[in-house]
């Protein structure tokens, strides 16, 4: 069925989401805006992130921090993939729920044409508070995009990862923490005027406000 239009999700009830289970009016909105949330909070880092990472060309030419301006495109690329879904008005969801145990959502990319998508949220998600069910929302649609949850050789990669990105600034956020020690360590060796560019903390100045819901 077409989506009411509760949100600037779906402003004008174009892309289709058919409810499977069986959801209050309540807990169709709570679903919605979540996406909301985690889409604007993904804009947000992408413009922040990319800004960052281009104005310093002489840190950009760098090897030192090569591998760690690599891997934060890597997750731009990510999130934009998943912008774009969630804007594309032939994008067909189907939103179920059920008792997932202790998970409290899973998603299936269907494989076949006509075919459409399934999100399941379990019952624990309707229980979490308004920061728990963004994170688990952007964790489900960054699988969707190819980002993984088991034996995932880079955090960049790892959709268990990728979540504390929707409340934490990119400096604060683990995986880019470790590049930076490493990056800034390596340039000190190699480069004696490392001091006067500051290493990562000035490559990558990213203040994006802990979302409020």
């Amino acid at each position: 069925m077409r989506n009411h239009p509760l949100s600037a999700l779906d402003p004008l009830g174009q892309y289709e989401s058919e409810w499977e289970g069986s959801f209050t009016h309540a807990e169709k909105r709570a679903i919605l805006h979540s996406v909301v949330r985690v889409k604007q909070r993904a804009w947000a880092w992408i413009k922040q992130t990319d800004d960052n990472i281009r104005k310093p060309s002489a840190l950009r030419s760098s090897s030192a921090y090569g591998r760690g301006i690599k891997n934060l495109e890597h997750v731009e690329r990510i999130l934009e993939d998943m912008v774009r879904e969630t804007e594309d008005p032939g994008w067909n969801l189907e939103v179920d729920r059920g008792d997932l145990g202790e998970k409290c959502a899973k998603s299936w990319n269907s494989p076949v044409p006509g075919y459409d998508d399934t999100l399941t949220l379990g019952n624990r998600w309707f229980h979490q508070s308004a920061d728990e069910q963004d994170s688990t929302m952007l964790h489900e649609l960054t699988n969707r995009q190819g980002a993984e949850d088991k034996n995932v050789p880079s955090r960049y990669n790892n959709a268990w990862d990728l979540e504390p990105l929707m409340h934490l600034d990119t400096e604060n956020w683990s995986p880019f923490k470790r590049d930076k020690r490493m990056a800034d360590k390596l340039r000190s060796r190699t480069d004696s005027r490392a001091g006067s560019y500051g290493g990562w903390s000035r490559l990558l100045r990213v203040s994006c406000a802990r979302h409020s819901s």
